[in-house]
């Protein structure tokens, strides 16, 4: 189970000595124009985009917010990706309690004729 986490970076706006105005969205010394989006690569993992009025940027992967691991699992970011690997064994991968295997879906009466 992961929450979403997001934060907001500064919008500017400015009028040039020409008269022109200058809007700017401005997060961690980037800046760059109004309907602008990028994504931040590991460790970061953040997603941004800017508008005229706002500046957001949100985590996706391991950075999309608090993470449950299952018990005796712990979360990594793998590049991004969020994983669960033992608590006392970094290189052993948690598995999830169901798999998608056993997991069956009963058929619906319309199927059945």
């Amino acid at each position: 189970n992961v929450g979403s986490v997001c934060v907001q970076g500064q919008v500017v706006t400015q009028v040039t000595k020409y008269g022109t105005v200058d809007t700017q969205c401005i997060f961690n010394n980037i800046k760059v124009l109004p309907g602008s989006s990028f994504k931040l690569a590991y460790p970061d993992c953040l997603e941004c985009r800017c508008t005229a009025k706002s500046m957001a940027c949100c985590g996706f992967g391991y950075a999309a917010g608090v993470a449950a691991p299952p018990p005796g699992c712990v979360a990594h970011n793998d590049a991004c990706k969020l994983i669960f690997v033992k608590a006392n064994n970094a290189t052993e991968v948690c598995k999830p309690n169901k798999s998608p295997s056993t997991i069956r879906k009963k058929p619906s009466k319309s199927s059945q004729t």
